[in-house]
């Protein structure tokens, strides 16, 4: 295939130029410059795909921490003093529903 049909164009007889009679003008296809090509090109939709709605739930999980959201997952917690420890009663919440979770916790 020939690069004047590549390009869309009809290929010129033997007799006659391609060139325009005018001033001579850019050649759009030409102008345009390609994108990323090969392994970069890869490389940017895996960023895309994969880096884009990981970094959009990170900007929510720290939006949510930052406004105190939720509970404490710890199994322990610090009493008021801050010098004791004791059992968080909402530990067991991230393994179970409310419906079908434990009544009341066994240590208390």
């Amino acid at each position: 295939m020939g690069k004047a049909k590549r390009l869309g164009g009809k290929s010129p007889s033997p007799g006659q130029s391609n060139q325009p009679l005018g001033p001579a003008a850019p050649n759009p296809v030409r102008a345009i410059k390609p994108g990323l090509r090969g392994w970069c090109r890869w490389a940017a939709r895996f960023g895309l795909i994969i880096l884009g709605p990981a970094l959009c739930f990170a900007a929510v999980e720290l939006a949510l921490r930052v406004f105190g959201y939720g509970y404490p997952t710890s199994f322990f917690m610090k009493m008021e003093g801050g010098k004791i420890y004791t059992v968080n009663e909402n530990f067991a919440r991230q393994f179970y529903d409310r419906k079908s979770g434990p009544g009341k916790p066994i240590l208390s």
